[in-house]
């Protein structure tokens, strides 16, 4: 399914394809009518690679609002849709691929087989042992954490590493709005500082626990953590249901020893170095 625009107004295309979904844009300028009437927030500028399409407003196009059969397997679409994060917190719209001319949009979920795929992938990230972090921002007075494991290095000269967010947790915006984080690094021993962040606690209150104390740019780091590694955002890629943001390094504190927390296979656990030889 392809919603193109152009200057004249909006039209629906292979409207019974219920694979993919994606909108063409044939100038990055949307008439104002159809970006109130269509997209989050009357956007005309569209940036980036994907854009949000209200829900009523598909299901409310030409006939197809009255034909039962097509409605019901939009709605099968969008259940799939949000497994992928590919529908926004309200549940009322979609994430729709900006494709050019002669390309298609990316499949929202290709049935059983695309579900097996994902679930094998899980499966086998569940053997990629990796250094448990959180990641922190603030924004209009407000402190947002999140655990994650998805961090990497990316290049030393200039300094810079990767973090992935999913776009439905709290702290993707703020990141996003800001351009800046930190990413604390847990020792381990700091479980519960884990555990807080990963849902057990919500907003501010996660910060209760650990301490917590506030750097430059007012981002909240963790003084006991491993490392602090203190960010600005250089540039972003949306894939799937994350953004990965790069983070150009500003600062860093290192602690003195290493004892890193580390997730492997869903458990926490420490690194033991092997004798050599």
């Amino acid at each position: 399914m392809r919603i193109e625009v152009n200057a004249n107004g909006i039209s629906l295309r292979e409207a019974q394809n219920f694979s993919s979904f994606g909108i063409f844009l044939n100038s990055g300028r949307v008439p104002e009518t159809v970006a109130s009437n269509w997209l989050e927030g009357g956007t005309r500028d569209l940036g980036g690679q994907h854009v949000w399409v209200k829900e009523e407003a598909l299901r409310a196009w030409g006939h197809l609002h009255e034909d039962a059969a097509w409605q019901e397997r939009l709605t099968a679409m969008i259940d799939k849709a949000k497994g992928y994060g590919f529908i926004d917190e309200s549940g009322r719209r979609i994430r729709a691929h900006i494709v050019n001319p002669g390309t298609t949009a990316p499949a929202v979920a290709d049935g059983a087989a695309s579900r097996e795929l994902a679930d094998d992938f899980k499966v086998a990230m569940r053997r990629l042992a990796a250094t448990v972090s959180v990641i922190t921002t603030r924004e209009n007075d407000i402190s947002f954490g999140i655990t994650a494991t998805a961090v990497s290095s990316f290049c030393a000269e200039p300094p810079a590493l990767i973090v992935c967010i999913n776009r439905s947790t709290s702290i993707h915006d703020p990141v996003r709005r800001t351009g800046r984080f930190c990413v604390n690094l847990l020792a381990a021993e700091q479980d519960e500082v884990c555990n807080a962040f990963s849902g057990k606690l919500k907003g501010e209150e996660r910060f209760n626990v650990g301490s917590w104390v506030t750097g430059e740019h007012r981002l909240p780091y963790l003084e006991t953590a491993q490392a602090n590694i203190f960010c600005r955002v250089e540039s972003s890629l949306q894939y799937g249901s994350h953004t990965a943001f790069v983070g150009a390094v500003e600062a860093i504190e290192n602690a003195p020893d290493i004892r890193t927390l580390v997730y492997q296979n869903g458990t926490l656990g420490s690194f033991a170095s092997r004798p050599a030889g």
